[in-house]
C-alpha cells in the first residue's frame, strides 16, 4: 500500500523544533511522527515514520533540478561497521517532484539502519548511485521511531 507524504504532515514537520542533530542529519519528532533528513550535494534524503503506519518508513530523495525520469525501484545499501552490507529494494514513485519510496521494516532492518556506518541509494537494475552518505544519527532516529511510531 503506497502512502503519500501528505502535504499537511510535511508542512507540520517544518514547524517542529529540531530535537537532535548528528553530523549533517537533522532529527525532528512529535507524537506519532519522526523524521531524519540530510542534504548531500544536490540530493535531500528524508526518512519518515508515521505512527498510524506500522513497519514502513517513507523515504524521499529530492534532487535539485528535479528528476529527468523516475526509476521504478531503488536500492538502499546499509554498510555495517564490520564490513557487511545490508541491501533492500524499494518500489519508487514520483510525488510532488521528488522520488518517494517505502522501506518495509522489521526489527532486523531497523537495527541495520541504526548500526549503519554509511548509506547508499542506487537505481535498481542499473546500479547508478543516486547518493552516498554517512549514517551518523540513524541510531537516534531508530530510537525516535520506537518512541514516536511504536515499532
Amino acid at each position: 500500500m503506497r502512502l503519500p507524504f501528505m502535504t499537511a504532515v510535511t508542512a507540520a514537520l517544518f514547524m517542529l523544533t529540531a530535537t537532535a542533530s548528528h553530523a549533517n542529519w537533522e532529527l525532528r519528532q512529535a507524537p506519532g511522527i519522526a523524521v531524519i533528513e540530510q542534504t548531500v550535494g544536490p540530493v535531500n534524503v528524508t526518512f519518515q515514520c508515521l505512527g498510524a503506519v506500522k513497519n514502513r518508513l517513507n523515504v524521499s530523495l529530492n534532487q535539485q533540478g528535479g528528476w529527468s525520469d523516475y526509476p521504478r525501484a531503488v536500492m538502499i545499501w546499509m554498510e555495517q561497521p564490520d564490513g557487511r552490507i545490508a541491501r533492500h529494494s524499494m518500489d519508487s514513485y514520483p510525488e510532488d517532484g521528488q522520488l518517494s519510496a517505502e522501506l518495509q521494516t522489521s526489527d532486523l532492518v531497523l537495527e541495520q539502519l541504526r548500526n549503519a556506518s554509511a548509506l547508499e541509494f542506487t537505481i535498481a537494475g542499473t546500479g547508478r548511485t543516486i547518493v552516498r552518505t554517512n549514517a551518523s544519527g540513524t541510531g537516534a532516529f531508530r530510537n525516535a521511531v520506537l518512541e514516536q511510531c511504536g515499532f
